[in-house]
């Protein structure tokens, strides 16, 4: 089976967002960023009423009526501005590395023994072994080699939904073979 198709900027980025928001360490990564960021404003408020509060009332009354809705906002725009950081720094990456390295036209050949890649600068070869996992998104299938490291396939390159159920089938059964074998 060969493929050719462009590899575009928002689909690197699609790549990147899929893996971080199905990687485990990530996904624990944000979990507990959420909690530090959203108890911060509240334990900074209950410190101050700790040490002032006797002294100072209306004071701590006041930061701590600020420092509840502060923790309330985190909780719920944490998840959301964690992403947006993260599609900001894979944009950086990717201006930082050079787009001709990683986007741009390119031949994906799936072949009995292998996947054969070719684009304009270079050509490489992988073998089915060397895939860890298969996952789709609702844009891609990624064949990942290493935990970031994937064989990126947009769905727009299927003609129509059977073409790409019978390449999932041909890849997995390739998958299943190196299992077998190892």
């Amino acid at each position: 089976m060969r493929f050719t198709f462009n590899l575009t900027e928002q689909d690197w980025l699609d790549f990147n967002m899929f893996t971080v928001k199905n990687y485990e360490f990530y996904k624990r990564q944000k979990g507990v960023f959420r909690i530090v960021f959203t108890i911060l404003p509240f334990a900074v408020g209950a410190v101050f009423w700790l040490l002032e509060g006797l002294k100072r009332p209306d004071f701590i009354v006041g930061l701590l009526a600020a420092m509840i809705p502060l923790s309330l906002l985190f909780w719920f725009t944490f998840p959301r501005l964690y992403d947006a950081l993260t599609l900001w720094n894979a944009k950086k990456i990717l201006f930082k590395e050079g787009k001709s390295n990683i986007l741009g036209s390119r031949t994906l050949f799936f072949e009995e023994d292998g996947i054969r890649t070719v684009t304009e600068y270079e050509e490489s070869s992988l073998q089915y072994g060397a895939i860890t996992k298969l996952q789709q998104s609702d844009k891609a299938v990624y064949l990942y080699t290493a935990p970031a490291m994937a064989v990126v396939l947009p769905l727009r390159v299927f003609e129509e939904e059977g073409n790409r159920q019978k390449w999932v089938d041909f890849i997995r059964a390739r998958l299943n073979e190196n299992e077998e074998d190892g």
